[in-house]
């Protein structure tokens, strides 16, 4: 009788495959975090006005920039992951969970750093438009 921890056997997965999956899901990503930028946007009531219109423009292209450099985290964290099981460890489970925490991280960091400096903006036109 089979022991209910024994794990089925997997075949290898391909380096291609992988960089593959990853790109797939490479356009959802880009949409989360640009859906992120929106929703910072509305929840502080931020103005786009002809003063802050570049700034804002650079700001959110370099961070969907940086955004997807910290993408490529998540293909080689299962790239390394591959290597160092010698092309056993393939479960697609594994894969999902190393996307969608990659996607939080990148929402947490992202975010964080986006509603400070527009915090700060904001701030700033505040306090010129008083004076």
């Amino acid at each position: 009788m089979k022991d209910i921890l024994d794990h089925k056997q997997v075949k290898p997965v391909d380096t291609g495959d992988i960089i593959k999956w990853w790109n797939i899901r490479r356009l959802q990503y880009n949409l989360i975090i640009a859906s992120e930028f929106l929703i910072i946007y509305l929840l502080i009531g931020f103005s786009v006005t002809a003063y802050n219109i570049g700034y804002v423009l650079r700001f959110t292209a370099f961070t969907l920039l940086l955004a997807n450099i910290f993408y490529f985290i998540g293909p080689g964290t299962q790239l390394l992951i591959r290597r160092m099981t010698k092309g056993k460890h393939t479960a697609d489970s594994s894969t999902l969970v190393l996307y969608w925490a990659g996607v939080l991280l990148s929402i947490i960091i992202i975010g964080v750093c986006a509603l400070k400096i527009l915090h700060d903006i904001y701030r700033k036109e505040l306090i010129e438009s008083i004076t």
